[in-house]
């Protein structure tokens, strides 16, 4: 009776385990590209909401020094320019709130991300696989001493 319980089949079924390692580091090299890639298209999506909010915090800013929310709107698209982000993209709208002696510019983005375009922009023909939309808002506030509260 023998008590081996197959020692040594093992080793019959592998007899050149010479290419296993190169197998080994296809698999974990795919794995590994598609975390990078993946984490490069979440930066970049990073990187475009943290310009927005540079955006409408400049429009909302030239809102409140001017009363004006053309010349407002203009400056809110110079800082996109100036930030990298795509103006047909973005879309910027404004409202004015009052209450008593405080009045407030809201100024409000929505930029439309093209994710993967970044990283892919040949492979996906100039169409992303995935399109989101982020949005950001910013509130200046002054106070007008000239008015009596009610």
């Amino acid at each position: 009776m023998s008590t081996d319980y197959g020692r040594g089949t093992s080793h019959s079924l592998i007899k050149d385990e010479r290419g296993v390692i190169l197998v080994e580091f296809a698999f974990c090299f795919i794995i590994l590209m598609v975390l990078f890639l993946g984490t490069v298209t979440l930066s970049f999506a990073f990187r475009d909401y943290v310009s927005l909010q540079k955006v409408v915090r400049e429009g909302a800013r030239e809102a409140v020094i001017t009363g004006n929310t053309g010349t407002a709107y203009s400056k809110a698209c110079q800082a996109a320019w100036l930030w990298g982000l795509k103006p047909e993209n973005l879309s910027i709208s404004f409202q004015q709130g009052a209450d008593g002696a405080r009045t407030v510019e809201k100024c409000y983005g929505t930029y439309h991300i093209n994710l993967f375009n970044y990283t892919f922009p040949t492979l996906v023909g100039q169409a992303s696989l995935s399109d989101i939309n982020i949005n950001s808002a910013a509130d200046f506030g002054w106070w007008d001493f000239t008015k009596k509260s009610p």
